[in-house]
């Protein structure tokens, strides 16, 4: 029972962590948003997400070697193979080096004609170059970094790990807040940022390797490509899961800046800020729980598994509704304080819109480390593929065909994503721990329900004894007081929720 809770404690202090982690690279999507769209334009801040996007895509092609790295590492260093972990370290470090080398080549060729490519304001020119040459050197920074962000997972960490991130998120805010109080505004000091998080990020991971594994070693005579074979071959459909996932909700700014406009685009970068921020954060949540879920299904115990999954579904829907109830009730007042002059009435919708698939993915997404525990990510590839095809065709078309303009970018993202969050994946993922297709939907719909619950009653509350808010001060006392409400009502459903269950068993 003891271990028990240390063991909770743990993963709650990891969850706390990875929260802060989150919040800290929140507030630099918060600062640099305004700074860059008051300043530049809203046009020029699709630039800084269109680089990211960007390297999202050159991701795809190392997704297939460093996918399972940490899985491979973890279970031959727990199973005392020695040489086995030497092998895996060595040809992921040294795969990643070529790998990276080779995409960072092809990012530089593509910069020098970036302007033939896409369509770049004329004045923007040199500034958006320079922004995408430094966000492909930081992803060949943190691709060479994989190897020593596993020992988190190898050693079971994630806290340490949290904290070197939290750390490269703070130097990657000063230089920010340098570059944009002290020097002339331009978007290339955001690609600026990300080189020095990336280089503390590999510094500090490299540094926690040698304290927490001195036994490993990267050497060449330890490059095994039996390894890799094995490595790329169970990895190459999480690459292929990266292309769908790039189709469903990557590719949607090329489309505005090629279909629609360049002020479009700056907009739906702006959504997709608030919905990335989200994001991060329930996957960070997920992450804390995946070493216990690595340790029970290598120890083959399936009931332990599926109990920890479903807990972490329950920690992560809760605090993903929370914070998409939230937005549902202040953001368009938020909105309004955080980029003064922008045509919030567009803006707020289409930030709606683009967050609606955290309610299915918020509660689900712990149950897609199942693919990886199982090696079983075939099916589920092939589906976010075909979702992404259909996703891009449905964009073209319906800007093409109806008047619905920038919402065409939004509305089908939303509505596939949460067809694959809802039905697909938690019946393939119960078929691959080989339990019955319903056993993880009663979380899933007391989630639904739940959040359901929380905006009416969060919306009665604002819209009866708030009203809108105009300065900051009030802002974070609301969300503050309207948070707090949230979470009582999301954990007192829980609880009704869990003792329900416990009564129906008996």
């Amino acid at each position: 029972m003891r271990e028990t809770k240390r063991s909770k404690a743990r993963i709650y202090l990891t969850i706390l962590l990875g929260v802060i982690s989150v919040l800290a690279n929140c507030f630099i999507s918060l600062f640099i948003t305004p700074k860059v769209t008051n300043t530049i334009g809203i046009e020029a801040y699709g630039y800084v997400t269109l680089a990211k996007n960007f390297v999202a895509y050159a991701t795809i092609l190392t997704t297939a070697l460093n996918s399972y790295a940490a899985r491979y590492m973890s279970i031959a260093y727990l199973k005392g193979e020695k040489r086995r972990f030497k092998n895996y370290t060595s040809t992921v470090f040294l795969g990643d080096l070529f790998i990276g080398l080779i995409l960072l080549i092809i990012g530089v060729l593509f910069t020098w004609r970036a302007e033939t490519i896409i369509n770049i304001e004329g004045s923007l020119v040199n500034d958006v170059k320079i922004l995408f040459l430094l966000s492909f050197i930081s992803f060949f920074i943190n691709t060479i970094s994989t190897v020593f962000t596993a020992t988190g997972y190898i050693k079971d960490k994630i806290e340490i790990l949290n904290i070197i991130k939290t750390t490269s998120y703070i130097v990657e805010m000063i230089v920010l807040i340098f570059c944009f109080w002290i020097i002339e505004p331009s978007t290339w000091y955001v690609g600026l940022a990300s080189l020095s998080m990336a280089l503390v990020l590999l510094i500090g991971t490299y540094v926690m390797t040698k304290i927490l594994l001195p036994e490993s070693e990267i050497s060449l005579k330890f490059f095994d490509t039996l390894a890799l074979k094995e490595l790329v071959i169970n990895g190459f459909w999480n690459s292929a899961n990266s292309l769908g996932n790039a189709l469903n909700s990557g590719l949607d700014l090329l489309v505005t800046n090629l279909m629609l406009s360049n002020m479009a685009m700056g907009q739906v970068s702006v959504a997709k800020t608030i919905n990335n921020i989200i994001f991060a954060l329930y996957s960070a949540i997920s992450q804390a729980f995946q070493p216990k879920l690595l340790k029970h299904y290598s120890n083959g115990n399936k009931n332990e598994l599926i109990k920890e999954l479903k807990s972490a579904m329950s920690v992560s829907g809760i605090i993903t509704n929370c914070i998409f109830t939230g937005f549902i009730v202040v953001g368009y007042d938020f909105l309004n304080m955080w980029l003064p002059g922008q045509d919030i009435r567009t803006i707020f919708p289409i930030t709606v819109i683009a967050m609606m698939p955290c309610i299915s993915e918020g509660c689900v997404f712990p149950l897609y480390y199942v693919y990886t525990l199982t090696v079983k990510n075939k099916i589920p590839c092939v589906i976010t593929i075909i979702g992404g095809l259909i996703n891009v065709l449905s964009m073209i078309v319906l800007i093409r065909f109806t008047g619905l303009g920038i919402y065409s970018i939004v509305i089908t993202t939303a509505i596939i994503m949460n067809f694959i969050g809802f039905v697909t994946n938690p019946i393939y993922v119960a078929n691959c721990l080989q339990v019955k297709k319903i056993t993880f939907y009663p979380e899933i719909l007391f989630n639904v329900l739940s959040l359901g619950i929380a905006i009416i009653s969060l919306s009665v509350v604002k819209s009866h004894w708030i009203g809108r808010i105009y300065e900051w001060k009030k802002m974070i006392i609301t969300v503050l007081f309207l948070g707090t409400i949230a979470l009582g009502i999301q954990i007192l459903l829980l609880k009704a929720f869990n003792h329900l269950k416990r009564q129906t068993r008996k």
